[in-house]
């Protein structure tokens, strides 16, 4: 009876790991075919081990991480070499003290970050200047973190500056790429206008003409009429232009020369007296093929020219010092030659015996300009 009980015992725990166990492929069902086994222990088994890998490569970088994350790092905390230190404060009674300080990588990096941010106050170039302001606060921020209790505050604070900084390194050299291609227009520009020479950099003179507007004018277009208000700044880059007076010629402009300068200064000046107002006018001339007609008929190509206006280029060039500088040093140069061909100008004329109208026309010009350049109104001006 013992013996029928036990059997009856084992075949229903038989029966219960069959249910238990996992269902196989078809020729496990039908006993096992040739070719067509698995051994589920062996699956598992691998499929165990790959995991095992993963997870120990994962613990292992974790480890490597959290090693070189821990402020009490040996590899940042261990003295390198020693610095001995001695008391000044020494008297009879009390003989100089000396003591030893380490010098660890964390402090190593403590003073370098000082140092590389003493360079950046150094330095002129913007972007060398936040460049060496980066280096300085990330020597900063390790010099903080080995600590023997870090300092987050600062921690924070130097993270949230670090990630402006790079922001601001990656605008500049977005810039500077682009200025270094900016086209062959602007290319020919920078280079035959001379405005390399008069003070622009490559960057300088891409943020100014970035500002301006191109337009294409026919000929017998006037830049400005005299006794009108005048708001815009003129640069010249194909064609030429006429100075003029009550019908009277001055002077001619052409490529690379502006318009529009004098009003401009007198637009930026905090003087109440100064104005706006155009005292000439100028003209586009025509260009024509065989070079044989002076007139502006209308006829004929017209001028290129790029312009911009006053009340968007004040408050730029308020917020560009540099760039200013460069325009003013280039209108200051553009002045002076004016003056000089206004004074070659009159003296043929007055050799052939010109009316005395034309005569007292240049006279005025040449007085007005001057009283534009030294900012005001001399005594005796219009006699």
């Amino acid at each position: 009876t013992n013996n029928s009980i036990c059997r009856g015992c084992t075949e229903r725990g038989i029966r219960i790991k069959q249910q238990l166990r996992p269902k196989s492929s078809s020729g496990d069902a039908r006993g096992g075919s040739k070719g067509g086994t698995t051994n589920p222990n062996q699956t598992t088994t691998a499929t165990v081990g790959e995991n095992g890998k993963n997870d120990a490569t994962k613990a292992s970088t974790s480890s490597v991480v959290n090693k070189i994350l821990d402020p009490s790092n040996p590899v940042m905390t261990r003295p390198i070499f020693q610095v001995e230190t001695t008391s000044s404060a020494a008297t009879a009674s009390a003989p100089s003290l000396s003591s030893t300080s380490n010098m660890s990588a964390a402090v190593l990096a403590g003073h370098s970050a000082f140092f590389l941010t003493g360079l950046a106050y150094a330095t002129k170039d913007v972007m060398h200047l936040r460049l060496l302001a980066m280096g300085g606060i990330s020597l900063s921020m390790v010099f903080q973190y080995y600590r023997p209790q870090p300092l987050s505050i600062p921690l924070r604070w130097n993270a949230l500056f670090l990630a402006v900084n790079a922001a601001m390194v990656a605008a500049l050299y977005k810039e500077r790429k682009e200025a270094e291609n900016m086209g062959p227009e602007f290319e020919a520009l920078f280079s035959d206008g001379d405005f390399q020479k008069r003070g622009f950099g490559r960057v300088e003179f891409y943020r100014l003409f970035q500002l301006a507007k191109r337009e294409e004018l026919k000929a017998g277009h006037y830049l400005k009429i005299a006794g009108q208000e005048m708001r815009k700044l003129y640069i010249i880059t194909k064609g030429s232009a006429t100075i003029e007076r009550n019908g009277v010629k001055l002077q001619s402009i052409s490529q690379y020369d502006t318009c529009g300068e004098l009003e401009f200064i007198s637009y930026i000046d905090d003087d109440e007296n100064t104005d706006t107002v155009a005292t000439v006018s100028v003209q586009i001339d025509g260009i024509y093929a065989d070079d044989k007609k002076d007139d502006n008929d209308g006829s004929g190509d017209g001028g290129t020219v790029y312009v911009w206006d006053f009340e968007e280029l004040a408050p730029f060039l308020s917020n560009q010092p540099r760039v200013s500088n460069a325009l003013l040093a280039y209108i200051s140069h553009e002045l002076r030659e004016k003056l000089t061909d206004s004074w070659e100008l009159k003296s043929p004329m007055m050799k052939e015996d010109a009316s005395k109208k034309e005569k007292e026309e240049l006279a005025k010009h040449f007085l007005h300009l001057m009283e534009d350049v030294s900012g005001g109104k001399k005594e005796g001006t219009e006699k």
